[in-house]
């Protein structure tokens, strides 16, 4: 076993229990998220009594849940693919796309996280607040971070796969 197998793995060892609770955690907002719909919608329509402030509840939960779900999501390759052009690449070819892909996945992600770190700062400074509960924003977009963060990680740690099956030792 090479070194950069040694980093993958190490990465994969490090990311993959996280990732687990922070998924897990995200699908349980999903769940609180759905009941809560569930309970708004029923209440405002059969006692005209909607919860206030249910959408900015419900994004905050949705924000949560997406970004808790990425890194997890990544590790499992259970994101959405269409192959009808890569399925006819030669294994070098395929490789090559993914360090290319990968490196751009990556970056892009690094983009967002670093900015997102940025804005946590903004919003918390400014004391930016949900227009009707007046609840604090900046805790939230903290959380969005984190599984930004987890993100960042598996997108590197695939990209360092790909780079390990360009060089054929995979």
């Amino acid at each position: 076993m090479n070194r950069l197998q040694k980093v993958i793995e190490s990465l994969y060892k490090g990311i993959k229990p996280v990732s687990s609770v922070a998924n897990a955690i995200g699908m349980v907002m999903m769940t609180v998220m759905m009941i809560f719909v569930t309970v708004d919608v029923t209440l405002r329509k059969l006692v005209s009594m909607p919860i206030l402030g249910s959408i900015e509840i419900t994004q905050f939960m949705l924000a949560i849940c997406v970004s808790f779900g990425l890194a997890q999501c990544t590790i499992d390759k259970s994101h959405v693919v269409i192959d009808l052009f890569v399925a006819r690449l030669t294994t070098r070819a395929k490789a090559l796309l993914g360090i290319v892909t990968g490196m751009l996945a990556f970056g892009t992600c690094l983009l967002v996280t670093w900015q997102l770190f940025n804005y946590i700062f903004i919003i918390k400074e400014v004391n930016n607040v949900s227009s009707v509960l007046k609840i604090p924003m900046w805790p939230f977009v903290a959380l969005v971070t984190f599984g930004f963060v987890l993100f960042c990680f598996v997108l590197f740690a695939h990209f360092l796969e790909y780079i390990l099956e360009g060089s054929g030792e995979k």
